[in-house]
């Protein structure tokens, strides 16, 4: 009786697990990767400044709004030579977008 009980846990610990495994996909987030093929454009709040993404940067999906519109991405910079002063903020989710344009920029 302990056997035939042993091997019913077993099985059902065994499908369980296989099910949480399959399911497993929706639950973990996956980055969402981006490479750029063109550079893309960034402005500034001065219209004056314009900069360039170069090709081949990587974007990473942050956040798309229900509505559209337009959609978040972060980029990671290696910077060298400089150290810029770090300063404790209150709030850690503090977010200054630029604003890009993807309009087929290759100048």
């Amino acid at each position: 009786m302990k056997t035939v009980a042993l091997v019913f846990f077993m099985i059902v610990l065994v499908t369980i697990s296989f099910i949480a495994g399959y399911y497993a996909r929706y639950w973990i987030k996956t980055e969402r990767i981006y490479e750029l093929e063109k550079p893309l454009r960034i402005t500034t709040k001065n219209p004056d400044e314009v900069y360039l993404l170069p090709a081949g940067a990587a974007l990473y999906l942050d956040w798309q709004p229900p509505e559209g519109g337009f959609e978040r991405y972060r980029i990671y910079v290696n910077v060298h030579g400089a150290a810029f002063p770090v300063k404790k903020v209150e709030k850690f989710n503090l977010i200054i977008p630029l604003t890009t344009f993807n309009d087929g920029y290759d100048d």
